[in-house]
């Protein structure tokens, strides 16, 4: 059978949905494949979790479990990189560039400035054709986020781009996708996250 690698936000990733545990993982993917590893909270932290397929980055995913003792319920699954075989029906995958996302979006998103903890990750999607991605609702207020994207240069493609230039994108402020600099430097997407709604909502 083919694999299936399909992203679908707030659904699954794979065969890894909302109600999955790592013994349904081994089950589905093999025992050589599920592993134990660290999940990167940001901020210097970890936490264990399961790795699927570590020892190739194109395949490799990340689950962060909701009941870690018993690594059930995942409460996020994680990608990180600048290549996968994952993807969305969009076509959307690490190595993804910013401008390819906007026009899958139909609109400008919200970013912030790269190099500092939250870095390069999408803060607004503007209410997009991508389902998932973080939104404020007028009536609501901010909406759970089934899909994280974060975003970072990609020098090896522009090893001769101007510092300074790079500094007008940088630090704790947000920046639409279709600012001038964004556009230019047009970064790919290095991690993506997906959760599931709560079971119980």
């Amino acid at each position: 059978p083919t694999e299936d690698w399909l992203i679908v936000p707030g659904e699954r990733v794979g065969k890894i949905t909302a109600t999955s545990t790592a013994a349904e993982l081994i089950a589905a993917y093999g025992a050589d494949n599920v592993k134990e590893t660290e999940f990167f909270l940001g901020e210097g932290e970890t936490e264990m979790g399961t790795g699927l397929f570590l020892d190739d980055e194109t395949k490799t995913v990340r689950i962060l479990w909701m009941d870690p003792e018993n690594k059930a319920t995942p409460a996020t699954v994680e990608l990180t990189g600048t290549k996968s075989v994952w993807k969305t029906a969009e076509g959307i995958s690490l190595g993804t560039p910013l401008t390819k996302v906007q026009e899958i979006n139909g609109k400008p998103f919200k970013l912030y400035g790269f190099e500092w903890d939250y870095g390069g990750s999408l803060s607004e999607g503007n209410k997009g054709n991508i389902k998932g991605l973080p939104h404020e609702d007028p009536e609501k207020g901010f909406q759970p986020v089934f899909f994280g994207l974060t975003f970072q240069p990609d020098y090896d493609a522009k090893p001769d781009y101007p510092q300074e230039k790079y500094s007008e994108v940088t630090g704790d402020t947000e920046f639409s996708s279709d600012h001038p600099v964004m556009q230019d430097v047009d970064p790919i997407v290095y991690a993506i996250t997906v959760s599931f709604p709560e079971a119980t909502e």
